[in-house]
């Protein structure tokens, strides 16, 4: 169905060209060629034969780690095309149980980053491209947390013994959308802002329209930036993916004192307006770690735990359950260290995430 272009497998292969040779010409659907599959050592650093024969003499021609905004950032001007939002991080309108919303564009980590304080950071310094993306947690290094720079921060009001909540939840919330959307304000991929916005403002109240320079043009909408190219998101995502019933008027009086002053956040004791299934934490763990999920309305949950290659290793929960937050214990003390994945099923909800377990 349709085809697969250039602008789209350039940064899913390795020696990505518009050209297609001899061994493409019985692939109508591809408009050029590859050299190889998935994104290997010369996507990043370029051709490098000469560097492979004399690996200590001959340094590969591209060091990498500037290299990831290539493909982790959209419509970047160059010396082909010309953007009217270049650097510019675009947004799409989403309608998600009847509730209008909207989240990211897709692998726009770089754009996100380049608008933020943290500009000037290398995506290496909190990832290892070596480590797979998919499945390692995005190449996240174990020994690299937020409190290795911000040492002293206190998560007041949202405790981790209590709520599980971490730096990320907040800061890093999942406002990007890759394939789909678990809720009205969750969606797969971290947003690469850290800031977040304490106003009282909406996502629709964050965003710039831009026209493209089609005859006729068309509308685009894109994260708003202020005087210093500074962007943030605001407290829809950050607040209203488990304050589901508030408002974001309500959530900027606590959201103004997140790391000074707050110490409660009283709830309302009304169910979850969605489906929620949350990190565990801690994680990574050894050998025990706590998972925390949502449900709307009673419904028979189940909670599982998988291995990277699909084998079921324990059932955490198989019962009915009633409407509300719910949490579990998992024990991983009979397993081997490693990445696992589990998955919550209840009613026709269903979602997974990945966990690692160190030892």
């Amino acid at each position: 169905k349709g085809s697969y272009t250039y602008s789209c497998y350039r940064c899913h292969t390795t020696g990505a060209s518009k050209v297609k040779t001899s061994e493409f010409q019985a692939y109508p659907g591809i408009e050029g060629s590859w050299a190889e599959a998935g994104i290997g050592c010369e996507g990043c650093h370029g051709p490098s034969s000469a560097h492979a024969a004399s690996p200590s003499s001959v340094k590969p021609p591209k060091e990498g780690k500037a290299t990831c905004s290539n493909c982790h950032a959209r419509d970047r001007n160059d010396s082909i095309s010309t953007y009217p939002w270049n650097n510019r991080v675009e947004w799409q309108p989403r309608t998600v149980n009847s509730i209008s919303t909207g989240f990211i564009r897709h692998r726009e980590q770089g754009d996100m980053m380049a608008a933020s304080k943290h500009k000037n950071l290398a995506c290496v310094t909190c990832h290892d491209p070596h480590k797979g993306v998919y499945f390692d947690q995005g190449g996240l290094k174990a020994s690299v947390t937020c409190q290795t720079c911000h040492t002293g921060k206190e998560i007041t009001g949202h405790e981790t013994s209590k709520t599980k909540a971490e730096c990320t939840d907040c800061h890093m919330p999942k406002a990007a959308r890759n394939g789909d959307q678990l809720t009205a304000y969750v969606s797969e991929q971290s947003a690469h802002y850290w800031k977040v916005i304490t106003d009282s403002i909406t996502m629709f109240d964050n965003l710039d329209d831009i026209n493209s320079t089609s005859n006729p043009p068309v509308t685009y909408k894109f994260i708003k930036t202020d005087g210093n190219g500074m962007s943030g998101l605001t407290l829809d995502y950050t607040c209203k993916q488990c304050h589901t019933d508030k408002s974001v008027a309500w959530a900027s009086k606590y959201a103004k004192g997140m790391h000074a002053g707050i110490t409660t956040v009283k709830g309302s004791g009304a169910a979850p307006a969605a489906y929620t299934l949350g990190q565990n934490y801690p994680n990574p763990f050894n050998p025990s770690t706590t998972i925390r999920y949502a449900i709307p309305r009673a419904s028979q949950v189940t909670l599982k735990v998988y291995s990277m290659t699909g084998a079921l290793v324990a059932t955490v929960v198989n019962a009915q359950k009633d409407a509300g937050w719910h949490e579990a214990k998992f024990n991983a003390g009979t397993l081997a260290s490693g990445i696992y994945i589990y998955r919550l099923t209840a009613g026709d909800f269903s979602y997974t995430r990945k966990m690692m377990l160190l030892k």
